[in-house]
């Protein structure tokens, strides 16, 4: 039986530029970066394109999520317990009037509708922003706040199938049915390090595959190399550190900073042979 139906509203997408990042003392790659998106009709929910959101599962409580933070082709779309990681935040970016590509944030790939499948229970994987429909979602806002996406090649909502609790369940898609675990809860992390719209440019900060990466959720600054947790806490010295600290310096590597920070008078960071950093934010 079908549940009973919700309204279907647009959400209002506000664009936001990026200010170029300030110099450190040290050898920063500063990318200032700005998305020009048109804005619908007013809602009860309001998405800001650019700005940094998690997706969770009103039926789970649990966020979207690439598996260990893997940038390759191809990679699943999951769900799992938050951990403050880029790989469960995500950016709105205009596709076309009423529709949005979904980009993650350590990767720089949409959320895609995987070999453009139509079939109920077809998989979500992760792919370089491209203009095909199966890369482009209707966002539908419900009168409580929460957002169903629905696909512009199969007309399918993105479901957590099988109503699954578990960590590491499947994203799919599946007839929009209203419910529970069809529906999406997002919450701001970050504001900034828009794209400029048409995805994956040469002049996006913090693209491709760095060598490692600083970001921070909730006052918690993460270091990651790869899929592998180099530091966690509340010292963004200690974390741009940490990061540098795990690369071999054996060839040129770099070290992306995902987000704004602030360095008290004195503070220092070590850069070994062959490191650049690349930061995102204001320093």
């Amino acid at each position: 039986m079908r549940p009973p139906s919700v309204p279907h509203r647009p959400p209002v997408i506000r664009s936001r530029g990026r200010r170029p990042a300030l110099a450190v003392a040290l050898a920063l790659v500063a990318a200032g970066l700005t998305a020009s998106v048109a804005s619908g009709p007013a809602s009860a929910a309001t998405i800001d394109a650019g700005d940094w959101y998690t997706i969770a599962n009103r039926h789970s409580g649990k966020l979207i999520d690439v598996p260990n933070c893997d940038t390759a082709d191809g990679a699943m779309i999951q769900q799992w317990a938050a951990t403050g990681a880029p790989c469960q935040q995500f950016r709105f970016e205009a596709a076309a009037s009423g529709w949005w590509r979904i980009v993650a944030r350590h990767s720089g790939k949409a959320v895609d509708l995987w070999g453009w499948n139509t079939a109920d229970g077809a998989e979500l994987r992760q792919w370089p922003v491209t203009t095909g429909y199966n890369q482009q979602w209707q966002a539908v806002v419900q009168s409580d706040g929460y957002v169903r996406f629905v696909n512009r090649h199969s007309g399918k909502a993105m479901d957590l199938w099988g109503w699954s609790t578990a960590d590491g369940a499947r994203i799919s898609q599946y007839p929009d049915t209203g419910g529970a675990n069809q529906q999406w809860r997002l919450t701001k992390v970050d504001t900034g390090g828009t794209s400029s719209g048409g995805g994956g440019s040469s002049g996006s900060c913090g693209q491709g595959t760095p060598g490692a990466e600083v970001s921070v959720s909730g006052g918690t600054w993460t270091a990651r190399r790869g899929g592998s947790q180099v530091y966690a806490g509340g010292d963004f010295v200690a974390a741009v550190q940490a990061a540098i600290n795990s690369l071999s310096g054996s060839s040129m590597e770099r070290v992306v900073i995902r987000d704004s920070a602030t360095m008290s008078a004195g503070s220092r960071i070590s850069l070994r042979s062959n490191t650049s950093l690349e930061s995102c934010g204001t320093i």
